[in-house]
């Protein structure tokens, strides 16, 4: 079982979930903690992170999947040649912030803060690069039991250092180094844990195997830069384009929720094996029903979510936030429009047939022209066009772009090509239970007792609705659920 793919699967999952709640609760914070314009500036230097990280790895912690299970003889030395390059790549960009890009960088968010918060930063990218490496690494040696402690451990420890500080000093400048020093023990850490779990070869790093895997890992570094660049590209234009003040009401509602990506992620990393298998043999009918079922499954769950938090938002946003991000709302439910985009991923089909050039060419476009369409919106109706600028971005992209190609690929009509009608019962049976908020004020006045209930009633309402649209066999669930605790209660 620790070895299966789907149980490192969820392993993985778990990890993703962790960080986007860690990062949730940090943010919720230290809005309540710092003034709007200083926590603005602290959100510009982690966008600012976000964005050029992906560049700095180079897709390098990727690589260890692919090279360790294939020479475990030299675990010692491809481990060490990757955390050489990555600490390598690290250090040059705190030397460049040292040694006036900070300055640089300010000056083009027109923010002087940042100039001094990034110097305070700037180590943080030399210890956060080899983190990287952890997951990859012990799940490639499988060792994966000792992946979760770790990661509980570190992000637990990285919301403490950010928040602690200010918990006594409140200043901008004690999270940022809060943030660093727990960056820096989260690193220590996992050197030391894949020093222990690494036995096998030599500990001096080979120039060669570095050559190997910067090689191998540019083209995934390349599609990182786009993926990363697509998600943090509104925040880092509303950025450039504003004032600290109003990036901070704006990225606090310009979110994902941190279980919407996992969900299509986790499948698709089950799928992708099987998928390839399929396309290589050009069974294209067995493809699309496979990925027709896992659509359904995904959408149960994602459409209620986006139906409940579009509801719920000025609510979820007082309990996260406070009242004074109250605007947030805003930029939150444009966001959520994404979510039945995000009950697959749509490039798991060229990936599975062998096209990643197609995948490297759609993200690339869809930079180009987020680019183009957000610094239009963003003139046109300020911060929030952002938010519009990254919704029809991605639904352009996955209809004109990655549809397109399938449909063609496949040769099977549009018509059959999604499951509309199952995809459209999900939607109305999440729709139809809508009807418990239409009265909320007048009865509970609480926001975090009216979140608590209405959800309990919603749920449940849209749980009834699949099982009579048929989407889901109650029996069937519930044995499910009843076998898993009863495994559970007899490990």
């Amino acid at each position: 079982m620790a070895n299966s793919r789907t149980f490192k699967t969820i392993l993985l999952g778990f990890g993703e979930v962790l960080t986007g709640i860690v990062g949730i609760l940090s943010a919720a914070i230290l809005s309540r903690l710092l003034p709007i314009s200083e926590y603005g500036s602290y959100r510009q230097v982690f966008i600012i992170y976000g964005t050029i990280g992906p560049l700095l790895c180079l897709g390098l912690p990727q690589a260890l999947y692919y090279f360790l299970p294939r020479n475990r003889e030299q675990s010692r030395s491809i481990l060490s040649s990757n955390l050489a390059a990555l600490i390598l790549l690290g250090g040059l960009f705190t030397l460049f912030l040292w040694a006036g890009g900070s300055t640089l960088v300010a000056k083009s968010f027109n923010n002087p803060q940042l100039g001094s918060l990034l110097c305070l930063f700037a180590p943080y990218t030399l210890f956060a690069l080899p983190i990287l490496a952890v997951s990859p690494y012990l799940v490639s040696l499988d060792r994966v039991q000792a992946l979760v402690p770790y990661s509980v451990g570190s992000r637990l420890l990285m919301l403490a250092g950010a928040v602690l500080p200010v918990l006594w000093f409140r200043t901008v400048e004690t999270a940022v180094i809060g943030a660093v020093f727990s960056t820096f023990l989260a690193s220590a850490v996992g050197l030391v844990l894949m020093h222990r779990v690494c036995r096998q070869g030599e500990w001096r790093p080979s120039w060669a195997q570095v050559k190997q895997q910067v090689k191998y890992s540019i083209p995934l570094g390349a599609s990182g830069v786009m993926g990363m660049l697509s998600v943090n590209f509104d925040k880092l234009l509303v950025s450039m384009m504003s004032n600290p003040a109003k990036l901070a009401v704006y990225a606090n509602g310009a979110m994902e929720l941190p279980m919407i990506g996992v969900v299509a992620n986790s499948a698709t990393s089950v799928l992708l094996p099987e998928f390839s298998a399929l396309c290589q043999k050009r069974d294209y009918g067995k493809v699309l029903q496979l990925w027709h079922r896992a659509m359904v499954k995904c959408s149960l769950i994602l459409l209620p979510v986006m139906v409940f938090c579009f509801a719920m938002a000025p609510e979820i946003i007082r309990i996260l936030f406070s009242a004074k991000y109250a605007d947030s709302m805003i930029p939150f439910r444009i966001y959520l429009l994404i979510i039945p985009l995000r009950i697959t991923s749509w490039s798991l089909v060229p990936m599975a047939a062998g096209f990643n050039r197609i995948v490297l060419a759609v993200e690339g476009v869809s930079c180009f022209t987020q680019v183009l369409l957000g610094f239009l919106l963003i003139r046109i109706v300020g911060a929030n066009g952002a938010a519009i600028a990254a919704v029809i971005n991605t639904y352009a992209a996955v209809s004109l772009g990655y549809l397109f190609w399938i449909r063609r690929y496949t040769k099977i009509s549009w018509r059959h090509l999604l499951p509309w009608r199952e995809i459209s019962k999900v939607l109305l049976a999440s729709l139809l239970p809508g009807i418990v908020f239409i009265s909320r004020s007048r009865i509970i006045t609480d926001d975090y007792l009216r979140v608590l209930l209405l959800g309990v009633f919603y749920a449940g309402g849209s749980v009834w609705l699949f099982s009579r649209f048929r989407l889901i066999e109650m029996n069937v669930m519930f044995q499910g659920v009843w076998q898993w605790i009863r495994s559970s209660a007899t490990r």
